[in-house]
């Protein structure tokens, strides 16, 4: 094909077909048997650039298109290469414009290519490329036409994955095209018992896996299952579950809902997080990219719900690790926008570590109780409206733990009231004031009610007074 630059240099060991004809419909080919044998395929590709012909295009010929009735395809130990001489060759990984495939095996019955419909029941597909990769077996019902595409009991495995799906996509039902979603077709995606290894992500996908190489080895092989169905105004996952084959770096298992998936600025969520549990090796990468300083505990695992879009989420999610617990529960608006965004939260923590994260756990310790925060127009104190209580059962600070600390503050564009007490053992203290941060020196004007305070004990003194 000289116009495309495309060559071809074949070996053929045999090739045989078996009834065909095309007596029925001058551009269909129907037959029984396409068999192709110990041969070698070549393609060398030279892509160029198309360019606009002032010349009308002949609408009679190139209007026939040439179609395929085949009852089967039977392919057997064949070689196909496939070179495109103006792309690179890759050192890492499958080269998609480079491609040597050996021993490539293909059996398959009621194979179909015509008006832009493929159809095939594919009993054995397998192949090597020089990459590494390969396919073991592959097996299942295909069938793409412009409308849908459908699998049925597609088995794939390689040296290390296995793929069990079923699917039923219809790709004009992932647009927003329609307004009011009404007459979308129902996408159907379920996967099972499917294991991804690392090794078949480095292969396929290197340059992804080389970003994260620190994150890819800490997952591993992966385990995934999925149930989901709808389309792009309405999404329900009815499961979706991922986790690290031989680690505990990852585990996730979500349900919920999902609408306007395809539209970033109109997309909504309401989803049940059963289990999100990630390792410190899997987070710890990514901490590092971003230069924080922070002491994670071996794994954090969150449960609960989280619902909302763009604008506003809404939550109610507990989280436990070696550090303690913490349920956080409320609303966000405006989350996008720092000098806009209201908050109503309240933090409930049990033996929650306060110091292990900024590695100050010999300043701070465990705090038990719970803080409210309710705000409008961000944190900006000279511009906010904030009201803050808090409860604390416990606290430690340096060698005490402090107990019974309740905090109620108020504060107005600058302007603040508050109103404190500790009641410990080793401390009794109610405090009444009033705080001016509006200016460029701020100032306190409070009441201290000191009923008690063993600076000694507390650390604060080197004698007893």
């Amino acid at each position: 094909d000289k116009a495309n630059k495309i060559y071809s240099s074949n070996s053929i060991g045999l090739l045989q077909l078996l009834g065909i004809n095309n007596s029925d419909t001058a551009s269909v080919f129907k037959g029984k048997l396409l068999q192709l044998s110990n041969s070698n395929i070549v393609f060398n590709h030279e892509p160029v650039v198309a360019k606009e012909s002032t010349q009308q295009k002949d609408s009679v010929a190139s209007s026939g298109n040439i179609g395929f009735v085949l009852n089967e395809i039977d392919l057997s130990n064949n070689r196909v290469t496939y070179n495109n001489t103006a792309a690179p060759v890759k050192i890492n990984g499958l080269d998609y414009a480079h491609i040597a495939i050996k021993e490539l095996q293909l059996n398959a019955t009621d194979n179909l290519y015509n008006n832009g419909v493929i159809q095939s029941n594919i009993n054995r597909f397998s192949f090597k490329d020089t990459s590494g990769f390969a396919i073991d077996s592959l097996r299942g019902f295909v069938k793409i036409d412009s409308g849908n595409i459908h699998i049925k009991n597609l088995y794939v495995k390689t040296p290390n994955s296995s793929i069990n799906a079923d699917a039923m996509i219809y790709p004009l039902s992932l647009t927003n095209t329609n307004s009011n979603g009404t007459g979308f077709p129902q996408n159907n995606l379920v996967i099972t018992n499917t294991i991804i290894s690392q090794k078949d992500l480095d292969l396929l996908a290197d340059g992804l896996t080389a970003k994260y190489k620190k994150q890819m080895a800490a997952l591993g092989d992966l385990l995934i299952s999925t149930n989901i169905s709808g389309n792009a105004k309405q999404l329900i996952i009815k499961d979706l579950s991922v986790r690290s084959a031989n680690s505990q770096a990852l585990i996730l298992n979500v349900s919920g809902t999902a609408a306007n998936v395809t539209d970033a600025k109109n997309i909504s969520y309401n989803l049940h997080i059963k289990n999100l549990t990630a390792s410190k090796t899997l987070i710890d990468p990514f901490l590092a990219e971003s230069k924080q300083t922070v002491q994670l505990p071996p794994s954090i695992s969150i449960s609960g719900l989280l619902a909302g879009n763009m604008s506003r989420l809404q939550t109610n999610l507990q989280m436990a690790s070696a550090y303690g617990k913490v349920n956080a529960k409320g609303k966000l608006v405006n989350f996008t926008d720092p000098i806009k965004m209201q908050y109503d939260m309240v933090i409930t923590a049990a033996n929650l570590e306060t110091g292990k994260w900024m590695y100050k756990d010999s300043l701070m310790g465990k705090l038990t109780g719970t803080i409210t925060a309710k705000g409008f127009n961000g944190f900006d104190i000279k511009k906010s409206t904030i009201k803050t209580t808090a409860n604390i059962s416990s606290f430690r600070l340096q060698q005490h733990d402090y107990r019974n600390i309740k905090l109620n503050l108020l504060l107005v564009k600058g302007l603040a009231d508050f109103i404190a007490s500790v009641n410990d053992e080793l401390l009794k203290v109610n405090i009444n004031g009033k705080a001016n941060m509006q200016t460029e020196y701020p100032s306190v004007d409070a009441f201290v009610n000191l009923q008690k305070a063993d600076l000694f004990a507390l650390g604060f003194a080197k004698d007893s007074m």
